[in-house]
């Protein structure tokens, strides 16, 4: 049997709040750059839940060339679409998103969620690039309607339309902020 699934990918995009003592006195932000919202590439590590971890099933490489045009906002990567991937295993039930990861990830294969998720003892340029436009990306903390988790579920589907029209939504969140102190 066949088994796709899509994933519908958005980008950090909406500003954050912060605490003023003095308001007014130092509102003269700088914008982000285009090039830190660049997507070089994007891996969908995709899992199976068994008793109380994860087990790591396929990485499929997504790819990044429909982010170009897709969700721009100022010239702005906000959003993108993986399209419909064709999936090897029928048990697959939850995606780990990498965006600009390669060189990054430890090995994956064969090891579960628990297991892969260690600190990142990387560089800041590592994590961002030598030209800052490499930022590292991984799924946002989601909320289950329970509890806290990483990982998204998905829902597999037989044809590439039921999968397009059932993809799975996942926030994505940079590894590493830029911070201008004065």
């Amino acid at each position: 049997a066949k088994h796709y699934v899509a994933v519908n990918i958005a980008l950090p995009n909406n500003a954050a709040t912060r605490a003023d003592a003095n308001p007014g006195h130092n509102d003269n932000f700088a914008d982000g750059e285009a090039k830190e919202y660049q997507v070089n590439d994007v891996t969908l590590v995709f899992y199976t839940a068994e008793a109380g971890d994860y087990t790591f099933k396929q990485a499929v490489s997504a790819n990044p060339s429909p982010w170009a045009n897709n969700g721009t906002e100022d010239n702005i990567t906000l959003s993108g679409n993986t399209g419909a991937i064709k999936v090897d295993h029928a048990d697959i039930s939850h995606v780990l998103v990498l965006v600009n990861a390669e060189g990054l990830t430890a090995d994956y294969t064969g090891k579960t969620f628990s297991e892969f998720n260690v600190a990142l003892t990387k560089t800041a340029e590592e994590i961002i690039g030598a030209a800052g436009d490499d930022f590292f990306m991984s799924n946002a903390p989601y909320y289950d309607g329970e509890t806290f988790t990483t990982l998204v579920p998905v829902t597999l589907k037989s044809t590439e339309n039921e999968a397009l029209e059932s993809a799975a939504n996942v926030k994505v969140e940079r590894a590493a902020a830029k911070v201008q102190v004065v």
